[in-house]
């Protein structure tokens, strides 16, 4: 995950963050995450006017009722902007938001529900978080911030501070520690479950030829003039041989590369035939080991291509591919085992659709902030 868009811990995004830390996606996760990769939006969309978006409607009115904790339309537009705030939402026309706006408050909706329940059980199996659990976790979240951005601004930018946060990764935690209790048991996987697996779809166990190699790159656009390219190529054949009389391949990667690859001393890791242009493709799969092979012209511009070590196609065995197996079945086990649990808590609860429900300023209401976080 990257920029913004993992900061966006609460509102629409907590059921997702919660069951896949314990390895599973809920039925409702599955519902946020169809719904995240249509997110887009320009600034003017986040307000609530926006066609399609700004229908105006009484901000009391009550979405959903869930045993007395109600899901109000003004919770429900705040957090579609908080969904619309996400820098993939970024490019939808407002025309299509008309269109976007009832899967998002579906999912808004869902996520609410299985919320609400989901509290309410760790209540009541009184079930905690510690201080010292949340410090970790922040930190963990601080690990993960992009390069040049801060912590407080990216908070900012998803509209929390660092207490609302805590406040909703306690929330989070204890739900993600409830499903992992309830659910650890249905979740194993048996050396049976393993093997048959293994044995039924060994076709996806073949590990295809795989090359590893390093470049330097001298970078030409699509509209070079020809002087402009021969420039370049004969910038490429003096750093060949500066490579061929003895000089450091890394360093002059990080000198002369203008690919990003540079960095790391041209290394572009293992890859597979079809993951580079053909051209490159082709040399990387038949030069000899650790030559500086010769200048190779791509779309991209001019490459000085050294192969490191080549590996050749074979069938994983099961000692090799138990590990992969185990997390796929286990993942694939967690999903309906959640699924399950979820559905069994919400057939006890008490749950009204707008139609049915009290308006939210009713003598008896109870706002969704008030919903259990301890």
């Amino acid at each position: 995950m990257k920029n913004t868009g993992l900061w966006r811990i609460g509102a629409a995004g907590v059921a997702v963050a919660v069951w896949s830390a314990v390895g599973g996606v809920s039925a409702l996760a599955a519902d946020e995450k169809k719904d995240a990769a249509a997110e887009v939006k320009p600034a003017a969309v986040l307000a609530i006017d926006v066609p399609g978006i700004g229908t105006p409607v009484d901000p009391n009115r009550v979405i959903v009722d869930v045993d007395g904790v109600k899901l109000t339309q003004r919770e429900m537009d705040e957090q579609l902007k908080q969904m619309l705030s996400s820098p993939r939402m970024a490019g939808i026309p407002p025309e299509q938001l008309a269109q976007i706006r009832p899967r998002m408050e579906d999912t808004v909706k869902k996520n609410f529900i299985g919320r609400v329940v989901l509290v309410k059980e760790a209540d009541r199996l009184k079930i905690e978080v510690t201080p010292e659990e949340i410090d970790k976790a922040i930190e963990q979240l601080q690990g993960r911030i992009p390069p040049g951005a801060n912590f407080e601004d990216l908070l900012k930018q998803s509209g929390l501070t660092v207490d609302s946060l805590k406040k909703e990764m306690t929330r989070d935690m204890r739900i993600g520690k409830l499903l992992e209790q309830e659910t650890a048991e249905k979740a194993k996987v048996s050396d049976e479950e393993i093997e048959k697996f293994y044995n039924d779809s060994r076709e996806q166990f073949r590990q295809p030829e795989q090359a590893h190699a390093r470049h330097i790159l001298f970078k030409t656009e699509p509209d070079a003039d020809d002087k402009t390219k021969q420039e370049k190529k004969a910038a490429a054949e003096a750093a060949r041989k500066q490579l061929t009389e003895g000089a450091d391949f890394a360093a002059l990667a990080k000198e002369k590369s203008d690919c990003p690859s540079g960095k790391q001393g041209g290394d572009l890791g293992n890859f597979e035939r079809g993951n580079m242009v053909k051209e490159f493709e082709d040399a990387a799969f038949s030069q000899k080991l650790n030559d500086i092979g010769p200048i190779v012209e791509t779309k991209f511009g001019y490459h000085i291509i050294q192969v490191l070590e080549r590996t050749e196609a074979k069938d994983k065995t099961l000692a090799e591919s138990r590990d992969e197996i185990v997390g796929y079945m286990k993942q694939r086990k967690q999903r309906a085992a959640v699924d399950g649990y979820l559905e069994e808590l919400q057939a006890k609860a008490k749950i009204t659709d707008a139609d049915d429900a009290k308006p939210a300023d009713a003598p008896d209401a109870k706002p969704a902030a008030a919903e259990p976080a301890k």
